[in-house]
Formats: structure tokens, C-alpha cells, sequence
């Protein structure tokens, strides 16, 4: 499963003021077939007086990955508020 998510930095008053932010996401069925839809959300986010850069980062998540968040979806507890998730694998 692979993930196209928005992150941006804000201008800092200070370093470290604030952390990179997700700002929209697409996966990958998403962006096969519609990806001018976060190229456009992009270009909004790199308009605002606030951002100091803005870029698309292509994620793969691990080998299923996706069963597991079906899964979890489906099999939901809740109360829960998030699910905890480790990347194990860095490029």
C-alpha cells in the first residue's frame, strides 16, 4: 500500500517552533486515477503567507499493512483513538 501525503513546514517565529505538518493524502488507487486532485491541493498549500515549503512524499507502507488496517477498521474497539503503528524499514 502506498501512501502520497502533503507535508508542510510553517514559517518559524524560532527553530523548532513548529514540526512538519500532514496537510492531505491520497493512496495510491487515488492517485492513478485522479492525482491533479493533490496537485492542486499542493499548489493551495504552497498559496498560504504561512508555509515556508510544501512537498508530496510517496509512502509504501509494509506488506500488509493494508490487511491490518482493514482489519483494525472493521474489528474497531470504541474507544480506541489511534492505532499504534512502528516503521520498521527505512531507505
Amino acid at each position: 500500500m502506498r501512501l502520497y501525503v502533503i507535508f508542510a513546514q510553517r514559517v518559524e517565529r524560532y527553530e523548532g517552533e513548529y514540526a512538519p505538518e500532514a496537510m492531505e493524502c491520497m493512496d495510491e488507487i487515488g492517485w492513478d486515477e485522479n492525482s491533479e486532485w493533490l496537485l492542486d491541493k499542493l499548489d493551495k498549500v504552497k498559496a498560504q503567507s504561512d508555509i515556508l515549503s510544501a512537498k508530496i512524499f510517496e509512502i509504501e507502507l509494509a506488506k500488509g499493512a493494508g490487511d491490518f488496517i482493514r482489519k483494525s477498521l472493521i474489528d474497531s474497539v470504541p474507544n480506541m483513538k489511534a492505532v499504534n503503528v512502528a516503521i520498521i524499514e527505512e531507505n
